[in-house]
C-alpha cells in the first residue's frame, strides 16, 4: 500500500497505556470478531485486533501510522473522520452506520460503528477508540422484512383485510395500517383504542359486538363475528372480524390477535343476489305454469315452485315426496326414466304428456327440459304447461269447423265444400245450381245501438226463422257475422225454372227477415239484401268466381237500397264499371261548376208555402242533367260526399243571404251525411260559412239521418249543441226507416223530424202505415217537434195529413205541392208578390 507522506503521523515516544499492554486484555481484544483499532486524535491509526487486519487485509504493522484516506476512497474517508470528530467533539461514544468499499477489490459491509474519546488518566485526549460490526446480514433481513411487511400491507389493502393484536398487560390494541384505513381513522391523531372500534359500530349491533368481545376475552375462546360500522356522513360498512388467544402452557393469555376484514362489498353482492333470488323465487312461485328440478336418475323432484304442487292438487310437503312416476298417468316407470335420460341431450326436448292430479283427474301436459350441471351433478329444468283447456279447444274447434258455434247453422267452410261438391255434379250432368248470400242491412249500426247481446239474439232468431223456412233440401249457413247463404245444389235444368227457384228462395228469405222480431222487449224490424248467382256459367267456373259473382250480385242490392234481391249477370260488371266512371268525373264536376242548386218547398197542407229543402243536381257536359240518385250513393262511398255537402251548404247561405236582403225570412234545409258530419272540424267549417255568406243562422236547417246516432252519440250531441247556440237548427231526415232510439232523440236539440217517404206514399193502401204515420206525428207532437212529411203525390195524402194537424205542425214535401227547381225560377216565382211565404 502507498501512504503519502501528508497523511502519516509519525510516533516519537511510546504512549504508556497500562490496559493495553496487559497480555490477557490484548488477546482478548485480538480475538473479538468485531474490528477494533484506536486513532490519534488526528486520525492516525494507533492500534487494531486481527479482525481488522482480516477486513483491510493488512497487518497491524502496515497499519499503524496511517490514515483512513490509504484504505478507502476519499469521500468515505471524510465521512470517517467527520464521524471521529464528533465524537471527540461529544466527549462520548457515538454509533455510526457505515458502508465500506475496499479499495482494491470492490468488497462492500456494511459496519455499525461505536466510537469514542479515549482519555489518559490526567484528563489528556489519547485518541478514538473504535469497535465496529459487519451488520450487512442483518440490514438485508430488515430491507427483506420492510419488503414484506410492504407486501403484507399491500395485501391486507388489496384484501381489506387489516390485522390486530392485544397485550393483556397493558390492554391497548395495535392495528395494522388497514384496521385504521377500514375505521378511516388517522392513526397520527387517533391511536388505537376499543373504544374507538365501539365507536364506530352501529348502534344496532353495539351491544351483540360488545357481548361478543367481552365473551371470548374471558372464556379465552376463538370468536368470529360480523357487524356494521356507521361514519359520521351515515355509511355502513360491513366488517367480519376474527380473534383468537394465544396462551403459555400453564393457560395464560400472552397475546389476544386477529383479523377484520371490510366485506362490504361481498355483503352487498349478496344481499342483491338474495333480492335476485327472492325475486326469481317469488316469480316462480307466482306463476302458473309448474316448474320443478328433477333428478333424471331417479324421478324424484329436487326443487320445485308451489304451481307444480298446487296445479296437481298437493301441499308442498306431501309433493316433495313424489317422483315423476307418481303423477304420471300412464307411462310404466322404467320408460318414465328412459324419456327423462333422453331429455338430458344438450339441445333439451318438449314433450307433451297426460298427468294425473291427487284426485284422479287427468291434466295434459307440455313439458319442456333442459339439463344442468349442479355441484357436478346432472339435473333436468322443467317447466311444464297445462295444455288441457287448449286441447279441448282444439278438439272443440274441430268439431266446430262444420258448424257455426253461435246458431248453431252451418258455417262457410261447409257450405263452400258443398257448393264445390254441386259444381263438380253439375259438370258432369248439365244442370243448374244457385248460390245466394243474404246480408242484413245496417246490422253494424244495429250492434252499436243495442248491444252485442242483443245483436247475437237477432242472429239466433233469424237462424231460426230460415231454418224452418227453407226447404230441407236446401244447404244453410251462416258465413260471417250478418250474411247467410242458401245453396241450392239442384235448382233445374232449364234457366229459366233455376232463376225462379232461386228467385222464390231469396223472397222467402227476404219475408223471413222482414217480419217484425220481439227481442227483451225491443220490437225490431230487420231488412236483408240478397245477392244471387246460377253456376256454372261455364267450364272455367271455380268457387271462387261463383263467390265473387254472388258478392257482386248483393252489393248491387245494397247500392239499389237494400231489402230486395239481385241477380248477377254481366251487367253488374258494367253497373261497377259505370259507378268507377261517376266518381271519376264527380271530381271533375266538384272542380268545374256542373252543379246546380235545386229547391223544393215545404208547405202547409193547405198548400201555403212555409220553407224550403235545398237539393243538388249535376249538368253533365255530355249526358245532361243526372239525378242525384245516380251520383250521390257513389259519393256517399267515398270523400267525395264531404265537398258535395260543403258546395250545397255554401250555394244554400249564398240564397239566404239574398233572400234576407229582399225582405225574406225563410229557413231553408241542407242535407248532411254522416262521413261529413263525423269530421273534427264539421263545426268551425259551418261556422266559417255563415260568416263568410253573412247567413243568419237562424234560417239555416240541418237533416241528418238516424244511422248519424249510431255512432258517437256524445260527440254529435257536442256538435249539434255547438250550432245550436249559432241559431242553426236540426231536422231528423227518413225518420221511421233506422234504429232510432226515443232516449237518444230527448237528448237530441232537434226541432223537426221527416217521416220517409216510404210511409207516406202508401197512405189510403195500407192501414199499417196510417198506423206509424200516426205514431211519428205523436211522438213529434209529445216532444213538441215539427214534422215535415215527404213523398206528398196525391191530394188524398195531403188531405189525410191536414186531418192531423191540429196544432198547425205538420208541413208537406212532395210533386203534389211542387217538383224540385232550378234555384233561379224558384227564386223568380218566390219574389212574385203573390207567391210570398206564409
Amino acid at each position: 500500500m502507498t501512504t503519502n507522506p501528508e497523511n502519516r503521523l509519525r510516533l516519537t515516544r511510546a504512549i504508556p497505556i497500562e490496559p493495553l499492554d496487559s497480555p490477557l486484555l490484548k488477546r482478548l481484544i485480538h480475538n473479538l470478531p468485531d474490528l477494533v483499532w484506536l486513532k490519534t486524535p488526528d486520525g492516525a491509526y494507533m492500534a487494531c485486533n486481527a479482525r481488522f487486519e482480516a477486513f483491510f487485509g493488512r497487518t497491524e504493522g502496515e497499519i499503524i501510522g496511517r490514515s483512513d484516506a490509504d484504505f478507502v476512497d476519499a469521500e468515505l474517508a471524510a465521512l470517517f473522520r467527520a464521524n471521529d470528530l464528533a465524537a471527540i467533539a461529544a466527549g462520548g461514544p457515538r454509533i455510526n452506520e457505515e458502508i465500506v468499499t475496499y479499495a482494491s477489490d470492490g468488497h462492500r459491509e456494511h459496519l455499525q460503528t461505536i466510537k469514542t474519546p479515549m482519555f489518559a488518566e490526567d484528563g489528556s485526549l489519547i485518541g478514538v477508540l473504535g469497535v465496529a460490526r459487519d451488520i450487512s446480514d442483518i440490514v438485508r433481513i430488515q430491507a427483506e422484512l420492510r419488503e414484506s411487511r410492504d407486501r403484507l400491507t399491500e395485501a391486507e389493502r388489496l384484501a381489506k383485510l387489516g390485522s390486530w393484536s392485544r397485550e393483556p398487560e397493558s390492554g391497548t390494541p395495535i392495528w395494522s395500517d388497514e384496521v385504521f384505513r377500514i375505521f378511516e381513522r388517522d392513526p397520527r391523531l387517533q391511536p388505537p383504542s376499543y373504544e374507538t372500534l365501539l365507536e364506530l359500530v352501529h348502534p344496532d349491533d353495539r351491544a351483540r359486538v360488545d357481548q361478543t368481545y367481552r365473551a371470548a376475552m374471558a372464556q379465552r375462546q376463538y370468536f368470529l363475528i360480523t357487524h356494521r360500522l356507521q361514519f359520521p356522513d351515515g355509511r355502513i360498512k360491513h366488517v367480519q372480524v376474527r380473534g383468537e388467544h394465544l396462551c403459555a402452557p400453564d393457560g395464560k393469555v400472552l397475546r389476544t390477535q386477529g383479523t377484520i376484514q371490510d366485506i362490504t362489498d361481498r355483503v352487498e353482492a349478496e344481499l342483491a343476489l338474495v333480492e335476485r333470488a327472492g325475486i326469481f323465487a317469488a316469480i316462480a312461485d307466482q306463476a302458473v305454469d309448474s316448474i320443478a328440478l328433477v333428478d333424471p336418475q331417479t324421478g324424484r323432484f329436487v326443487e320445485f315452485n308451489d304451481a307444480a304442487a298446487r296445479n296437481l292438487g298437493y301441499d308442498r310437503a306431501t309433493f316433495a315426496t313424489l317422483s315423476v312416476a307418481d303423477i304420471e298417468a300412464f307411462a310404466e316407470p322404467e320408460r318414465i326414466l328412459t324419456t327423462l335420460q333422453r331429455m338430458c341431450a344438450p339441445a333439451g326436448m318438449t314433450i307433451e304428456s297426460t298427468h294425473r292430479t291427487r284426485d284422479g283427474r287427468l291434466r295434459d301436459v307440455r313439458i319442456s327440459a333442459r339439463s344442468i350441471q349442479i355441484k357436478g351433478q346432472t339435473f333436468l329444468a322443467s317447466i311444464w304447461s297445462d295444455v288441457t283447456e287448449r286441447n279441448r279447444a282444439r278438439a272443440e274447434i274441430e268439431r266446430l269447423s262444420t258448424l257455426d258455434p253461435l246458431t248453431g247453422l252451418l258455417n262457410r267452410s261447409l257450405i263452400l265444400d258443398r257448393a264445390g261438391q254441386a259444381l263438380a255434379a253439375a259438370h258432369r250432368d248439365p244442370r243448374h245450381a244457385a248460390l245466394l248470400i243474404c246480408d242484413l242491412d245496417r246490422f253494424k249500426a244495429f250492434n252499436d245501438l243495442h248491444g252485442h247481446a242483443i245483436g247475437d239474439q237477432l242472429l239466433q232468431e233469424i237462424a231460426r226463422r230460415l231454418s224452418k223456412t227453407l226447404d230441407a233440401s236446401l244447404t244453410l249457413a251462416r258465413i260471417s257475422a250478418d250474411e247467410f247463404a242458401v245453396l241450392i245444389p239442384d235448382a233445374g235444368r232449364r234457366e229459366e225454372h233455376a232463376m225462379r227457384s232461386a228467385i222464390q228462395t231469396a223472397n222467402a228469405m227476404l219475408d223471413a227477415i222482414r217480419t217484425p222480431f220481439s227481442i227483451d222487449g225491443n220490437d225490431i224490424r230487420p231488412s236483408c239484401s240478397v245477392g244471387i248467382t246460377l253456376f256454372p256459367r261455364n267450364r272455367d267456373d271455380t268457387l271462387s268466381t261463383i263467390l265473387q259473382r254472388t258478392d257482386s250480385a248483393l252489393q248491387q242490392a245494397k247500392v239499389s237500397g237494400g231489402n230486395q234481391c239481385a241477380f248477377y249477370d254481366a251487367a253488374v260488371s258494367d253497373f261497377t264499371r259505370q259507378r268507377l266512371q261517376i266518381e271519376r268525373e264527380l271530381h271533375q264536376a266538384l272542380a268545374q261548376q256542373q252543379l246546380r242548386l235545386y229547391i223544393q218547398g215545404q208547405y202547409t197542407p193547405g198548400g201555403k208555402l212555409v220553407s224550403a229543402e235545398a237539393l243538388v243536381r249535376w249538368q253533365h257536359p255530355e249526358r245532361g242533367l243526372i239525378a242525384p240518385g245516380v251520383f250521390v250513393p257513389v259519393a256517399e262511398e267515398s270523400e267525395l260526399i264531404i265537398e258535395l255537402d260543403r258546395w250545397v251548404l255554401r250555394e244554400t247561405c249564398r240564397l239566404q243571404t239574398s233572400l234576407q236582403q229582399q225582405g225574406l225570412n225563410m229557413a231553408i234545409s241542407v242535407n248532411i251525411s254522416p262521413r261529413h258530419f263525423g269530421q273534427r272540424d264539421f263545426v268551425d267549417a259551418v261556422r266559417q260559412t255563415l260568416a263568410l255568406s253573412g247567413c243568419d243562422p237562424t234560417t239555416l236547417v240541418l237533416e241528418v239521418t238516424e244511422g248519424l246516432l249510431l255512432d258517437n252519440v256524445d260527440d254529435v250531441i257536442r256538435k249539434m249543441a255547438d250550432l245550436s247556440r249559432l241559431g242553426v237548427r236540426f231536422s231528423i231526415d227518413d225518420f221511421g226507416t233506422g234504429y232510432s232510439s226515443l232516449a237518444y232523440l230527448k237528448r237530441l236539440p232537434i226541432h223537426e223530424l221527416k217521416i220517409d217517404r216510404t210511409f207516406v206514399q202508401d197512405i189510403g193502401k195500407d192501414g199499417t202505415n196510417h198506423v206509424l204515420v200516426d205514431t211519428i206525428i205523436s211522438i213529434a207532437r209529445h216532444m213538441k217537434l215539427k214534422i215535415v212529411a215527404e213523398g206528398v203525390e196525391l191530394a188524398e195524402q195531403a188531405a189525410y195529413l191536414a186531418s192531423l194537424d191540429e196544432e198547425a205542425c205538420i208541413l208537406c214535401q212532395g210533386f203534389h205541392f211542387a217538383r224540385p227547381r232550378p234555384v233561379e225560377g224558384w227564386l223568380a216565382d218566390l219574389t212574385a208578390p203573390s207567391a210570398k211565404p206564409c
